[in-house]
């Protein structure tokens, strides 16, 4: 008994030093000044919206980087002027706009000058869209937790000899009457990759903290043709009725817009870790910070066969 309460005497002396040692260390990061930070994915056969900020110290509390106004932002093609891209609001943020949508296999770069900041410049090639169908979508209900999900299959057919970067989102949608043009609403809905189908049974992917994105590569599938199953949350009884169709989207990316992605995700799994290593977000931008990215989308419709 005198053990025990010893080795309980000697727990609490522990634990009151490890408190008493608390202490909060601030580290100074160094800051090589304020740069101009680009954020765009350039998607095929759509106009380019690109975000031009202004970097800030890691020690200065900001919810996002200062917009830049004013900064002439020029697109080529291939090497060429095609525009200079205009400044407006679009959903209470700052982006510049170009007039004309890009088109699959051509370099853009997007140069950048703004008062006072080095000029930045960045660039992509826009991938080709990739070739997917839906096959099959079943509603089904969990009873034990009165939860609605759909079950979707669709093939994937990866071209061969080169490495093909995806993302895959999901969205709900409705056709009010079996004559009626569908409705697509983009609010991207919860889901998660049921099985791979290729020789090596294996398929890594990773997505974002809500489950509503996959990004994937075709490292264990190159050339194959592909067969994916997904089970998508519906929610509720009223969101399967109201959603009779799902709109799954896949999205060829380049390479540096993978890399962009992929670099952000565990920059933000390691956030509250102040163990975990540093992660270095993936930069194309010459002088500056962010990403130029090319992508090329493919949505299609499939109907609910129940």
């Amino acid at each position: 008994m005198k053990i025990l309460q010893n080795n309980i005497f000697l727990s609490v002396v522990l634990m009151m030093s490890l408190v008493a040692c608390e202490q909060n260390i601030n580290i100074d990061l160094p800051y090589s000044g304020d740069k101009i930070v680009v954020n765009a994915i350039l998607t095929k056969d759509s106009l380019v919206y690109a975000r031009v900020t202004k970097g800030a110290p890691t020690d200065k509390d900001v919810s996002s980087f200062e917009e830049i106004s004013g900064a002439k932002v020029d697109l080529y093609e291939n090497g060429i002027l095609k525009e200079t891209l205009g400044d407006r609001l679009y959903k209470n943020k700052r982006f510049y706009i170009s007039s004309t949508p890009v088109k699959t296999g051509l370099r853009y770069d997007l140069k950048i000058t703004a008062t006072g900041l080095k000029n930045v410049e960045g660039s992509d090639v826009i991938p080709e869209k990739p070739f997917f169908v839906p096959v099959e979508l079943i509603k089904q209900r969990d009873i034990k937790n009165n939860l609605y999900y759909g079950k979707l299959k669709f093939k994937i057919k990866d071209p061969a000899g080169v490495k093909n970067y995806y993302r895959l989102r999901i969205y709900p949608s409705r056709f009010a009457t079996p004559l009626t043009k569908n409705t697509v609403y983009y609010n991207a809905l919860d889901f998660k990759i049921d099985n791979f189908v290729d020789q090596g049974g294996f398929f890594a992917a990773f997505g974002d903290d809500m489950n509503r994105v996959d990004y994937f590569t075709d490292e264990t599938f190159d050339g194959q043709e592909i067969t994916l199953t997904a089970t998508v949350d519906l929610y509720s009884q009223h969101s399967a009725m109201e959603f009779n169709a799902l709109a799954p989207e896949l999205t060829q990316l380049s390479r540096s817009a993978y890399l962009y992605f992929d670099s952000k995700r565990k920059q933000n799994q390691n956030e509250e870790n102040p163990f975990a290593e540093a992660v270095v977000v993936y930069n194309n931008i010459q002088n500056g910070f962010g990403i130029v990215g090319g992508a090329a989308d493919s949505l299609a419709i499939i109907r609910s066969s129940n």
